[in-house]
């Protein structure tokens, strides 16, 4: 990262060169299950990080991650450093297909971090800077080319809490297109 700042609070005026690292090995093992009328996925999935350099201070920052997001290498969406530490990251996704209707499928994916630390430079409203992070999931139903609902989810890591509700639907009927959504 190369970086020079004038009249700036983060970035020093003179020249700064510096390096970032992380290592991550990603897997999965999709499976897959065809019946005469659907075909069933479901794929486990595991990711180890390690980040051997250190993180800036973005303990107060707005940062959030989803269960789509929870797999990227820079699921924080930061430029300038990489989340620090050491972390196990876990999840599942469930796809069901219908095969005599092109557009209906059931989806649902979950997935969780643990780490081996508390790390106090991650942001803390991103829910993965705790020893046992938050649960974060998804469903998605289609029903069929019309109608489709969606529903994400964020659940505190002591499993009593949402901290994070959406629940979206979409109707969709010839030139008629409308979405509805509803976010706590």
């Amino acid at each position: 990262l190369n970086t020079v700042g004038k009249n700036d609070s983060v970035y020093k005026s003179s020249p700064q060169v510096e390096v970032m690292s992380i290592l991550e090995f990603n897997t999965s093992l999709p499976m897959m299950n065809q019946t005469e009328n659907s075909v069933n996925y479901f794929t486990p999935k595991a990711s180890i990080r390690f980040n051997p350099g250190d993180m800036k201070d973005y303990n107060s920052s707005d940062r959030s991650i989803n269960v789509d997001s929870i797999f990227d290498i820079n699921r924080l969406a930061i430029d300038d450093s990489f989340e620090e530490g050491k972390s196990l990251t876990l999840g599942v996704e469930y796809k069901k297909t219908d095969l005599n209707e092109i557009n209906k499928f059931f989806e649902a994916k979950i997935a969780t971090v643990f780490r081996d630390d508390e790390e106090n430079f991650i942001p803390k409203k991103s829910g993965i800077n705790t020893k046992n992070t938050n649960l974060f999931g998804s469903i998605t139903n289609n029903f069929s080319e019309c109608i489709k609902v969606d529903y994400d989810f964020i659940l505190d890591n002591d499993f009593n809490n949402f901290e994070y509700n959406s629940i979206g639907t979409t109707l969709n009927y010839k030139n008629f297109k409308t979405s509805f959504d509803f976010i706590e």
